[in-house]
């Protein structure tokens, strides 16, 4: 039941963002919304596991990309910043900033979880500086580039030939290839 109640939810935020309520979860499920209250204490709980949902995938993708040293720290910078999590696209900026207004909790999680990807890009960033991989840049301005890229996505998506994913790695392209030392 735990996870079809994420599943309606997720998908009640794709159609009406954040104003979903526990009544149209129970109704999409036609079950009482006490059930879903034997799961969730309230709706920002269900928001938070959806977050921590968001945040172990991508700690495990992440994991995965920095404990292979096969990979370059060049390719490694391209995985962290090209893979984003599955039901990424429900936590856009209209939704987070509803969480940031509604939910103080849950957009604290938020910003934790991007500072430590963020911690992981620089640890890859400054390994391939200590290695002449690449050359410094503002790192401040880079995040904000990235930051700014990936918010605009759907929009981007609609006004493109290019599908989401197609659009991610092109932008991640032309934003690392400033970073890369010309060889």
């Amino acid at each position: 039941m735990y996870e079809n109640i994420m599943n309606v939810t997720k998908q009640l935020i794709r159609t009406n963002g954040m104003q979903f309520t526990i009544s149209a979860i129970a109704k999409e499920l036609r079950i009482s919304s006490k059930t879903i209250y034997k799961h969730f204490v309230n709706k920002e709980e269900i928001i938070l596991a959806i977050i921590h949902e968001l945040k172990n995938e991508s700690d495990t993708y992440q994991m995965e990309v920095l404990n292979d040293d096969s990979i370059s720290h060049f390719c490694k910078l391209n995985l962290l910043l090209t893979r984003l999590p599955r039901d990424y696209d429900i936590i856009n900026y209209r939704n987070t900033v509803y969480i940031k207004l509604t939910y103080p909790r849950a957009y604290e999680l938020m910003l934790n979880i991007y500072k430590e990807d963020w911690n992981r890009f620089e640890e890859v960033y400054k390994a391939g500086m200590k290695h002449e991989d690449f050359r410094e840049i503002d790192l401040v301005i880079f995040k904000e580039m990235y930051i700014a890229s990936i918010t605009q996505l759907p929009l981007l998506q609609e006004l493109s030939e290019y599908n989401h994913k197609e659009l991610l790695t092109r932008i991640v392209s032309l934003l690392l290839n400033g970073v890369k030392l010309q060889s």
